[in-house]
């Protein structure tokens, strides 16, 4: 399983950068996290108008080891 998260940062501030952690994630394949980050730069310019998409990562995830029972 995979989690994504997007590294923004502000326009013409490269020090002024948060890490965007997806709350629909997360997902069984890679390639399913891709296209999440994809669809959350799409997104960006809606939600935060001034920042642009710097990175991206797909951590894998472990429910198990991430969150014991």
């Amino acid at each position: 399983m995979f989690e994504a998260v997007v590294l923004v940062c502000y326009l013409g501030l490269a020090s002024d950068c948060r890490e965007l952690h997806d709350a629909r994630g997360p997902y069984d394949t890679e390639m399913l996290c891709k296209q999440r980050v994809v669809e959350i730069t799409t997104e960006l310019p809606t939600w935060l108008p001034n920042y642009k998409m710097m990175g991206y990562r797909c951590n894998e995830f472990t429910p198990e080891k991430d969150f014991p029972a």
